[in-house]
């Protein structure tokens, strides 16, 4: 049961890291999630040791990038620092212009040419796309924390069903 509890309340936290980028809350709530879910891994530890299936338990989480990360970034919060993450921010700007283009062209023989695009007639149109996004400094891919996260959630569930399977956790 407490392997479950640890695993909701990740999940929990971690969508409020979602709904929260914009905030520097944003660093309490992967602090809080980095901590929940270590503890499904280290709660079936236990488990594992008490039935001698280490050496299972050892198979199923060796190797794995994400574990180990994730682990390790845990690990860095708790016993070193807070975890360093940084904020991305992208803006796009798009603005229609009611006025027209004329483009000149001198060519290397003295011809020239002009090209002109006519006035728009329609309303000038707006549109700002600002995306905010987390990503862990030690990370040495693209991907965001949301991403990391989820993907890491989705291997603590596929390490779960076979920690289930095997009979370590009810």
């Amino acid at each position: 049961m407490l392997v479950k509890d640890k695993f909701e309340e990740a999940r929990f936290f971690l969508g409020c890291m979602a709904s929260c980028t914009e905030n520097p809350d944003f660093r309490y709530y992967l602090s809080a999630f980095l901590s929940a879910a270590r503890s499904v891994l280290q709660y079936t530890h236990t488990e594992a040791m008490k039935q001698q299936k280490q050496c299972w338990y050892d198979q199923q989480v060796g190797g794995n990038k994400i574990l180990d990360f994730f682990k390790c970034q845990r690990n860095i919060n708790i016993h070193e620092r807070p975890t360093a993450a940084r904020m991305s921010v992208s803006a796009t700007d798009f603005v229609a212009v009611n006025d027209s283009v004329t483009i000149t062209v001198r060519r290397i023989d003295g011809e020239k040419q002009i090209y002109e695009d006519p006035p728009m007639h329609s309303k000038p149109q707006k549109t700002d796309d600002t995306t905010i996004s987390w990503h862990f400094v030690d990370w040495k891919g693209c991907e965001c924390i949301l991403t990391l996260s989820r993907l890491y959630l989705s291997e603590l569930s596929i390490f779960l069903n076979a920690a289930r399977a095997e009979g370590i956790v009810k």
